[in-house]
């Protein structure tokens, strides 16, 4: 989760990776294969939906870690994907920002549909 999600003015992430939980600070991806995958993607920013996303298969990031002590990591497949949706969080983007238009149109009519669905359902039970 990046902080901006939550309204906090951090750059910062918390992750899970593997077993571990970590948080990051001022993260950067400073290199990305040019090898991608896609697979399927959801966010709690957009909840309800998910779409098929091109990621960089690896990627390497540098950060703070919560001691203040600076860290490097070398992430593939699962991990770099997390890391590249938290980051595109703390640089403004959501993974709906890279999807051609139509499917970007279509995910977010979903979303709202959704969304337009939950609020009658606690409308009617109030």
């Amino acid at each position: 989760m990046a902080a901006n999600q939550i309204g906090l003015p951090v750059r910062a992430a918390l992750v899970r990776l593997g077993d571990e939980e970590w948080v990051f600070f001022n993260p950067e991806i400073i290199a990305r294969s040019e090898e991608l995958e896609v697979e399927w993607e959801g966010c709690l920013s957009l909840p309800g939906v998910e779409a098929e996303v091109p990621r960089a298969k690896e990627v390497v990031v540098r950060a703070l870690d919560e001691t203040g002590a600076p860290v490097e990591l070398h992430l593939s497949e699962l991990e770099a994907r997390i890391l590249q949706h938290e980051v595109d969080h703390l640089d403004g983007e959501l993974y709906v920002d890279l999807l051609p238009r139509d499917e970007r149109r279509r995910v977010l009519a979903e979303f709202r549909a959704a969304r337009d669905q939950r609020e009658k359902r606690v409308s009617s039970l109030q």
